[in-house]
Formats: C-alpha cells, sequence, structure tokens
C-alpha cells in the first residue's frame, strides 16, 4: 500500500506540473475574472518565463504555437456561428480575445510536459497519413454540419479505428512501466479538460447560449467534443514532444503492465 500511494502521489505531482500552464491560467482567471487584456498580458509573460527558464524547449513552443493558432481559428468559427460568446471587456478579434489561444496551447503543452516527465512511449503509433487523415475528420466534423446533422458521434469511430491499437505506456517511477489504451487517456484527459469548462464558464471567461440565464454545468457533449480534440492535441504534439524517437517502437524495452 505504501508503494500504491508513493507512486499515486508521484503521478499527481508530475500531472500538475504537466499542467502548470491551465492551472495557472484558472488561476488567474478566478482572481481577476473576464479581464482579457489582463490575462493576455499575464499569458505572454508566463509562457516567456518557462521559455526563459528552459521548462520548454524551442521544439515544444513551435508545437504550442501551431495549436494556439488552430484553437484561434476555431474560436473564431465558433463564436460567428453563435456556439458561445465573450462577455467580458477587452480588445477582441472577431468577438475573440486572443487569450483563448492559451487555453488550447495549455492542452498542448501539457501534452508535451507529460510525455518528457513520464517518459511516454507509445506503441502502435499509427502512420502520419492516417493521423492527419483524422485530424481532417475532427476539423470537418466541427466546422461542417450537413442538414444540421452533428458529425461527432461518427468521428469518434474514426477515432477509435485510428487508435485502437495504440497504448500509452509511460514511467511513474523509474522500476516500473505501465500502460494504458492511447483511447482511454484521450477520454481521461478530456474528463479533467471539461472539469476546466466547468470552472472557466463559472468565473465568466465565456458563456455557452444556455448559461445565459445564470451558470449551469456544461453540457456532458463537450466531453466528447474535447475526446476528439485530443486526437488533434496529442496527433500534433507527440511528434514534437522528446518522447517522438519512441512512436515507431513495436516493443518497449521493459514490459508495461497495462492500467485499462
Amino acid at each position: 500500500m505504501t508503494a500504491v500511494v508513493r507512486e499515486l502521489a508521484t503521478f499527481t505531482a508530475k500531472q500538475a506540473r504537466a499542467a502548470v500552464f491551465g492551472i495557472f491560467l484558472l488561476t488567474a482567471a478566478t482572481i481577476l475574472g473576464p479581464c482579457y487584456d489582463l490575462l493576455l498580458g499575464l499569458c505572454v509573460a508566463f509562457q516567456a518565463f518557462l521559455l526563459i527558464t528552459k521548462r520548454e524547449g524551442g521544439r515544444e513552443f513551435l508545437g504550442i504555437f501551431l495549436f494556439h493558432a488552430i484553437g484561434l481559428s476555431l474560436e473564431l468559427y465558433k463564436v460567428r456561428t453563435g456556439s458561445w460568446r465573450y462577455a467580458g471587456e477587452g480588445w477582441k478579434l472577431g468577438g475573440v480575445p486572443p487569450v483563448t489561444g492559451f487555453m488550447y496551447a495549455a492542452v498542448a503543452g501539457y501534452a508535451m510536459r507529460a510525455a518528457r516527465s513520464l517518459d511516454l512511449r507509445f506503441p502502435g503509433w499509427p502512420s502520419p497519413a492516417a493521423v492527419a487523415a483524422t485530424i481532417l475528420a475532427v476539423a470537418m466534423a466541427f466546422t461542417w454540419h450537413p442538414g444540421g446533422a452533428d458529425l461527432r458521434p461518427v468521428t469518434l469511430l474514426v477515432v477509435a479505428a485510428t487508435f485502437f491499437r495504440t497504448r500509452a505506456e509511460f514511467s511513474v517511477l523509474p522500476e516500473r512501466r505501465r500502460s494504458m489504451p492511447m483511447l482511454a487517456s484521450f477520454a481521461l484527459i478530456a474528463f479533467f479538460v471539461w472539469i476546466g469548462e466547468n470552472w472557466g464558464t463559472a468565473v465568466d471567461l465565456w458563456r455557452y447560449p444556455d448559461q445565459e440565464n445564470g451558470w449551469r454545468p456544461v453540457s456532458p457533449s463537450k466531453w466528447l467534443s474535447w475526446t476528439l480534440l485530443m486526437a488533434v492535441a496529442l496527433g500534433l504534439a507527440i511528434p514534437f514532444s522528446v518522447a517522438r524517437r519512441s512512436m515507431p517502437q513495436k516493443t518497449s524495452p521493459k514490459t508495461a503492465e497495462p492500467v485499462v
């Protein structure tokens, strides 16, 4: 039991360090509220701090910047179509405060820091062409709605088909490796991002249409959305992480104990 508690405590600490940007952003938003310009300045300063102190490298920053741009593009589209809105004051680009890109960048940054700290490896990682096709399918699910149809359930099948052979292997402690299905990791990370969404809407960073007359929990359907976006986030982030060299491996140096 002592060994289990030690491993769990170490895992929690590493996860918290990996999610440092998201924790920083939500904490700042809780204290300041929807002060978008001030939040943007703080995020830029914190990102610079991570680079200067070498907690992030240039390759990681490139991946984070890419996901920042993708996230901001998605925000512009979704705000324009009325999926949600930003009620706070400050500079906005097409109704979207630029700080929102950091919300997405925080997810990509988490993925890369976790890959490094947990020595993540991905036996069965799909080919670059399959990953690219899956990312395109997810993008279509969020931007194309033929006849008002929701393509997310179908796209989830595409993600499952792409990653069903992939496992995430990791080391919390040096003497032991564990593993779990990649699809399970998508769903688990997405769940905690959904918790973050509830936090963000509770402090009025943004509002969904059903929250205009008072806060209510974010719809669980957003969990599905984030599960799909995890395929995009990790599909883009992992090649920029230090674990990239492990992706083509068929086996790991040690036998990994399955978690799920």
